[in-house]
């Protein structure tokens, strides 16, 4: 595996080492506060820790790493790495919402100008809110999953290199606007959504993929054209790993769906344990317990 290709991204390197380590910062500026002055203490936990730099060390894993050159030889090993930057990544950064942590861990004069550039510029707040609505961001959410799958374009992708690029970014950037609705992570520019909408939400960003890996599963030929490498440990037909790709992402593409569902149901059963205990004498009458239409 190491002697395979890597493709050596400096930027993005530099970008995501720069992120962990202004989170880290923050996260241990944030833990020296007492717990009562303090709500973002609560989060700064060792397990939401780990969670963040999981997301962060894979998309290192997803675009440096050989997973990216045997993406373009294994149409399966592509579907992993479509997984990890649609779900896998913005679940695991977005659901401890780092940003605070983040924004702490800048130097002090960085905050005070980005700070003044946001106050000074109402109206791009206003279009930023508006360009990223719910409804918006799930269909550049569901346009991103499909569009990539087009034989052409895939074909193109796979063989160009900007254009990988190009479909790297636009993957990233909505599965990170989708999941900072799923998880109503900080900063909040709209407003959350009723629990059982929000289930309904967080739920529709399995359809597409699941469609896709029920679609590829049964095909009975190959829709793009990858080679058959033989690497001696990994040997694979075309057809088979289309197959294996189909399901790849039929199996493992709702799994944080799943896990974000779950996640939003404890959220609600902690609201409801946190309700006033009421005597039985409060709700156990032949009055509330008449069937609606009922009470006459």
């Amino acid at each position: 595996m190491l002697l395979l290709p890597w493709h050596p991204r400096p930027l993005l390197i530099l970008f995501v080492l720069a992120v962990a380590i202004a989170y880290v910062r923050g996260w241990r500026r944030v833990r020296r506060l007492p717990l009562e002055r303090a709500p973002l203490r609560r989060l700064a936990t060792g397990r939401l820790l780990a969670l963040t730099l999981a997301g962060l060390a894979l998309v290192l894993v997803a675009l440096v790493s050989p997973l990216d050159y045997l993406g373009t030889q294994f149409f399966f090993l592509r579907m992993a790495q479509h997984l990890l930057l649609l779900n896998v990544v913005p679940a695991l950064f977005f659901i401890p919402n780092p940003l605070p942590f983040i924004w702490f861990g800048l130097p002090f004069g960085w905050r005070r100008r980005v700070a003044e550039h946001i106050a000074g510029r109402p109206r791009r707040l206003v279009w930023t809110r508006r360009l990223t609505g719910k409804g918006l961001v799930l269909i550049l959410f569901t346009a991103a999953t499909l569009v990539w799958y087009d034989p052409g374009l895939h074909q193109a992708s796979r063989a160009w290199g900007p254009l990988h690029d190009v479909e790297v970014a636009v993957m990233v950037a909505a599965g990170a606007l989708y999941w900072w609705h799923i998880t109503a992570a900080v900063p909040r520019l709209h407003d959350p959504l009723p629990l059982w909408p929000q289930v309904a939400y967080t739920a529709a960003g399995a359809l597409p993929i699941k469609l896709a890996g029920l679609f590829f599963l049964f095909a009975e030929s190959p829709l793009y054209a990858y080679p058959t490498p033989d690497l001696g440990w990994l040997s694979l037909s075309p057809l088979r790993s289309f197959h294996l790709g189909g399901a790849v992402i039929w199996m493992l593409g709702g799994v944080a769906y799943s896990y974000a569902a779950l996640w939003l149901m404890g959220l609600w059963l902690a609201g409801e344990d946190r309700k006033p205990w009421q005597p039985r004498a409060a709700w156990d009458t032949p009055e509330v317990m008449l069937a609606p239409g009922w009470e006459k």
